[in-house]
């Protein structure tokens, strides 16, 4: 009898079978075309809007303040302002000719690195509308630039006949022009410069540790996640001091979600969702900011300083997920890199923000 009463109390629904429950996944949110974003044509593909397309085509570097400074062909910078026609004009105000060269953000102007006679070496110059300075020799290709103006450092020792030992870097000040070197607690590979602050990337086993460290002092702090399950990609500096991170989790299914967060000194960060698997990420001023992935159609912005991202796709042509934005760099360091510098990839300020063929303008307040 026990059989037949458990083939009829199944056939009834008296016994329920197992049913295991996986978490629910987070529903991503539809992305939104915006107007503000515009892939540049090229002779290749000529879809698109030419929209400050002079900032897709040339090295160019985005200060703080709105500026644009652009390489002429004999490698002297131009800056230029934007107008309300969406052009950019430009005046060059110094002829500086140089080949191999390129710019990154310094105060109100810019530092241009341009190839050295060896490799690994190189020339270097702090410009602005009213004068050029030369940094002294020797001067590292690896050499990178606080965007404020006041310094520019590398991982390694001033001379480059002595060995690296891993946690030694070189430092110049703008107000001293004499290189001089600090030393980091643990093995490290600097990461941004601002002030008298570094960005580091902690070498470990496992992972990286990013860590905050005061020149000056001598005093370290570890950045820490709300989540340490996440993996950390990129760190930078932002507009104002604070901490820019950017992470992922990897998926059962093998699907990757990206995250970043802004970090107050000594505060833990909170990782935010961007809905994208992202590759980069920049912020324009201490509210607006872009994460871009592989292709134009991974995109996702903030206006609220990070507490929220929104996916968006741009405007003007049929196909973004056809057009591939360029890919992070590999670190010249040669010291172990598990974290790379962010904003490389999309460079901003408080008026647009770039990456590769793609533009994205912040609407005026």
């Amino acid at each position: 009898m026990l059989p037949t009463l458990s083939v009829f109390l199944l056939a009834s629904g008296c016994v329920r079978p197992r049913v295991e429950h996986t978490p629910a996944q987070p529903t991503r949110p539809r992305a939104i075309s915006s107007q503000d974003t515009w892939i540049a044509p090229t002779e290749s593909d000529p879809r698109g809007t030419d929209t400050l397309a002079d900032l897709t085509r040339s090295p160019a570097a985005l200060l703080e303040d709105g500026t644009f400074v652009l390489l002429a062909p004999d490698g002297s910078p131009a800056f230029a302002a934007l107008t309300r026609e969406n052009t950019l004009r430009s005046q060059t105000p110094h002829a500086v000719p140089a080949p191999r060269c390129a710019i990154s953000p310094a105060g109100n102007g810019v530092l241009r690195l341009c190839a050295g006679a060896t490799e690994g070496d190189a020339n270097a110059w702090w410009i602005d509308r009213s004068q050029v300075v030369a940094l002294p020799a020797p001067v590292s290709s690896r050499a990178i630039s606080d965007v404020t103006g006041d310094g520019v450092a590398f991982d390694g020792r001033c001379n480059p006949s002595e060995p690296d030992d891993g946690s030694t870097f070189c430092w110049l000040r703008r107000d001293q022009l004499q290189w001089r070197e600090w030393s980091a607690p643990n093995r490290a590979t600097l990461l941004a410069l601002r002030g008298e602050s570094a960005l580091l990337s902690e070498a470990g086993d496992l992972r990286a540790t990013l860590a905050h460290f005061d020149v000056n002092t001598s005093r370290r702090r570890v950045v820490e996640h709300t989540d340490p399950t996440l993996d950390i990609d990129a760190a930078t500096f932002g507009p104002n001091g604070d901490v820019i991170v950017l992470s992922h989790r990897t998926g059962r299914d093998g699907a990757i979600e990206s995250f970043a967060c802004v970090a107050s000194l000594g505060s833990p960060c909170t990782a935010r969702a961007l809905h994208i698997h992202a590759m980069d990420i920049a912020f324009a001023d201490t509210r607006h900011g872009l994460a871009v992935g592989a292709h134009a159609n991974e995109l996702s912005i903030t206006t609220d300083g990070g507490a929220s991202w929104s996916p968006i796709t741009p405007t003007g042509h049929p196909a973004p997920a056809s057009v591939a934005l360029p890919t992070p760099p590999i670190a010249r360091s040669s010291r172990r890199l598990r974290i790379r510098p962010a904003s490389t990839v999309v460079r901003c300020n408080v008026r647009v923000c770039v990456a590769g063929r793609l533009v994205h303008r912040w609407p005026d307040d």
